[in-house]
């Protein structure tokens, strides 16, 4: 399952971590763009879920599974992983920033992917 070097996980505090813009939204918060105060040139996505609404959905395994898969997998067709943080209200997850969109919206503006 592991393809190469694994990415080393962000060696700072969520208080280290500036938010820009945001990239788009979903059903338990948003993704932003981010980078840390150390490094601003080297820009992450940040995965931002309201923890409340994770648990009202009853979604916290799914949550948890989604770490613990990106915490193992590292591949060159999956983006990086490299950390999850929390506070009293939000969880974070900081990966690899890919630009170009997200590959459902991808999907449906294209319609069926082909076989070849």
């Amino acid at each position: 399952m592991v393809e190469g070097r694994k990415p080393a996980h962000l060696d700072c505090s969520l208080a280290d971590i500036v938010f820009g813009i945001s990239l788009g939204e979903g059903a338990f918060g948003n993704v932003r763009v981010g980078w840390t105060k150390q490094n601003t040139k080297t820009k992450y996505a940040i995965k931002t879920m309201k923890k409340t609404e994770i648990i009202k959905s009853k979604h916290v395994d799914h949550i948890e599974n989604e770490k613990n898969i990106l915490e193992k997998l590292q591949h060159s067709f999956v983006l990086d992983y490299y950390g999850f943080y929390q506070d009293d209200r939000y969880i974070y997850f900081i990966t690899e920033l890919l630009k170009g969109g997200d590959l459902f919206t991808y999907h449906r503006s294209v319609g069926n992917f082909s076989a070849k």
